[in-house]
């Protein structure tokens, strides 16, 4: 099977913060941030520091700002380091709206619609939504 794209109909990025792509998906529980370099940006898979509010609480170094203050952010957010600081700059629990981003690392389009990401060429079949008819 050949399977080709029409690129007319591939919806285009959404723009966050001046672009509409990722650098990698990312689990920041086994990921480790060494050379950032300004802009990087990556969707977290998992929360960072959720702990944090805990007494005598330190996070790992590697989702440290530079001024040592631990770095707080959640599954599904896309984060960007700024030379000094990381920042959500797509935070999960607000936006509501479909959002359309590239991986830059893959080059797989994703889509963030009814709280979750998916593939954006690939459907989202709910249990109720289709059947199996033999």
């Amino acid at each position: 099977m050949l399977l080709t794209f029409d690129t007319d109909t591939i919806p285009g990025n959404d723009v966050i913060n001046g672009r509409g792509t990722v650098d990698a998906i990312i689990n920041p529980d086994t990921f480790n941030p060494t050379n950032k370099v300004n802009g990087t940006r990556y969707l977290i898979l998992e929360d960072i520091n959720q702990d944090h509010a805990l007494p005598n609480y330190s996070g790992p170094t590697a989702w440290k700002n530079s001024t040592g203050t631990d770095f707080v952010a959640y599954a599904n957010d896309i984060i960007e380091w700024n030379n000094t600081n990381w920042s959500v700059i797509f935070s999960s629990a607000i936006v509501t709206t479909t959002t359309y981003i590239t991986n830059s690392y893959t080059g797989i389009q994703y889509k963030w619609d009814d709280g979750h990401w998916s593939k954006s060429f690939e459907g989202v079949y709910n249990n109720w939504s289709w059947r199996l008819v033999l």
